[in-house]
């Protein structure tokens, strides 16, 4: 049995030797890889190529998962199977206690790169943090040159990280009552359950499959209004009791052991018809 994880160019040779050798075949598809959004150029469907290939990926695979909802729908509208099946992101909870005190800032994490100014909202966030000089807004990611001076002049109050170790993050992650997601596009979110898992309260855009994590335990902006996020921070910072109802939420939804399971049926079920 061959497993990709994502629908590119990998899971398109893998299926296709798969066939010749009669392998069963799981294609995982996870965001990137079947997503097209020319009004911020991300996404692996913008060429012709990498999309033939992707839907090819897909067509070919005897079962295809998703991450998220959001993704299995746009798998289908690529592939016009009707078949995906969403088996999402599963977390340890117990490696993401919060602590009982937590400090009045916002964060975020995500490489500052171009792209990501817009995708993963850190444009909008840095922004932010003029209307609230008195909040630390921390960006935890590597910080790339040319991003930065797409930012420059930043507010006093903003502060890169840089990249941080695991470890160095989840410390940040429970120290923060706010964690901002203001992306145009998120195929799951793992940073954002993560700081849910940490008690942080989500401060969010309503795109992609974000509103499958948060559901009704956060605060929605529009990500593209700076002005916007200033006030969904502003207001989960009035409303601390947002971050245990985030806790919970993750940790009723997207158990690791569910995850687990779900992965291991699927394989099994290939396997099964292989012998």
């Amino acid at each position: 049995m061959i497993l990709s994880w994502f629908a590119w160019d990998n899971a398109f040779w893998s299926n296709r030797i798969a066939s010749v050798l009669h392998r069963g075949t799981v294609t995982i598809a996870g965001g990137f890889d079947v997503v097209n959004m020319p009004e911020i150029g991300y996404g692996n469907l913008l060429h012709s190529g990498p999309r033939l290939r992707t839907r090819d990926a897909l067509r070919t695979a005897k079962t295809v998962l998703a991450v998220s909802q959001s993704i299995a729908n746009d798998a289908t509208a690529v592939s016009g199977r009707e078949d995906i099946k969403v088996v999402y992101h599963g977390f340890d909870a117990n490696q993401y206690a919060p602590p009982t005190v937590k400090q009045d800032l916002a964060m975020t994490a995500g490489e500052v790169s171009e792209t990501n100014l817009a995708r993963k909202g850190i444009r909008s966030f840095a922004r932010a943090a003029e209307s609230l000089p008195n909040i630390p807004f921390l960006i935890a990611g590597r910080v790339w040159d040319s991003a930065l001076r797409l930012l420059n002049p930043v507010s006093p109050n903003v502060k890169f990280l840089g990249y941080l170790p695991d470890s160095k993050l989840l410390d940040t992650m429970r120290v923060a009552k706010v964690y901002v997601q203001a992306s145009a596009h998120e195929g799951f979110g793992c940073a954002l359950a993560e700081g849910m898992l940490c008690g942080c309260v989500p401060v969010v855009s309503h795109r992609g499959a974000i509103p499958e994590v948060v559901g009704d335990a956060g605060i929605y902006v529009n990500h593209k209004d700076p002005r916007d996020v200033a006030r969904g921070v502003r207001e989960a910072l009035e409303r601390p009791e947002l971050g245990a109802a985030a806790r919970s939420r993750i940790v009723s939804l997207f158990p690791l052991q569910k995850r687990r399971d779900e992965l291991t049926r699927a394989i099994d079920r290939i396997l099964s018809t292989h012998d």
